[in-house]
């Protein structure tokens, strides 16, 4: 069985299973399935090296991006989908809201916090305000997030892949410009 399996091309093999209902597109294919498995997180000294992935994906309207994205959803655990149309930042992170049952503040976790270990897919990126975006740097840089609010202060772990689909500027690539 082992060595059967060890002979095979393995990325052929999950590439033929991964999204068939879009034709071609081998290379963003490959690149989903490889953010899948992730890096390799290694520690030098008191320094961690993150080893998940972060990709963004640029291309015209209708091209299947979003179908492609999505069928990452359906072979990892706990991965979590926004779209940048319906998503903020604090729905990405997290927030602090009023508790009336426990009579104070309680923290609210968001798309990142919750897919810690797996991958959020943030459909139509471009869509997504400047200021969420910068919400989501602390995350795809170190693996955390800080929170100081309303008598709450904690660290959260993050350690969530991150694969963006966005449209070009004026929603075509302009081959003049």
């Amino acid at each position: 069985g082992i060595l059967k399996f060890s002979k095979k091309d393995v990325m052929q093999s999950i590439l033929n299973k991964f999204c068939i209902n879009i034709y071609g597109n081998n290379m963003i294919k490959k690149t989903m399935i490889l953010q899948m498995f992730g890096g390799v997180q290694s520690t030098e000294g008191s320094r961690t090296e993150r080893g998940q992935l972060n990709v963004l994906f640029i291309g015209d309207p209708s091209t299947g991006k979003s179908r492609m994205a999505k069928t990452v959803l359906e072979y990892m655990p706990k991965s979590k989908y926004a779209s940048g149309k319906g998503a903020s930042g604090a729905g990405l992170t997290a927030t602090v809201v009023k508790d009336d049952f426990i009579g104070g503040w309680a923290l609210e976790a968001g798309a990142m916090i919750l897919a810690n270990g797996s991958l959020v897919v943030l459909d139509e990126f471009d869509k997504l305000s400047d200021e969420d975006k910068t919400k989501l740097h602390e995350i795809m840089s170190e693996q955390t997030l800080t929170i100081d609010k309303a008598n709450i202060h904690t660290t959260l772990r993050a350690e969530t892949g991150l694969l963006c689909c966005a449209n070009p500027k004026e929603s075509r690539f302009d081959d003049f410009s």
